[in-house]
């Protein structure tokens, strides 16, 4: 989830996950992971719940091109090599990841420069 401001990223993961989630899937996936009120606090169900929606519990990646950039150099750091990248908004988000997070990212060094097309 990224967008120019740290303040934009948060209401927006917000606002997908809260106000659009659908909770009755979600809640059929914690079932099926035995994932309960017997066996789990309701807090910790409750983030389960918000990380399912926001991107299938996998690593969260949310805040401005920069502080994305941060967060890979803190995956890279632990090991990662490679990663997915899911948008909410395929077409306008993976072009903001093209055009704003890559050239960040190939700063930064954590990828080849993209080679140039005669």
């Amino acid at each position: 989830m990224c967008r120019d401001t740290e303040k934009e990223s948060q209401d927006y993961l917000d606002y997908y996950v809260r106000e659009k989630g659908d909770c009755e899937a979600v809640n059929n996936l914690l079932e099926i992971f035995e994932m309960n009120s017997e066996t789990l606090p309701a807090e910790v169900l409750e983030q389960f719940r918000f990380h399912f929606i926001a991107g299938h519990g996998g690593y969260p990646l949310v805040g401005t091109p920069e502080k994305i950039v941060d967060e890979m150099n803190k995956l890279i750091q632990i090991g990662v090599d490679g990663v997915l990248i899911s948008w909410v908004d395929y077409k306008t988000e993976a072009k903001q990841w093209i055009d704003e997070v890559l050239p960040l990212m190939e700063q930064a060094g954590q990828r080849a420069p993209k080679p140039m097309v005669p």
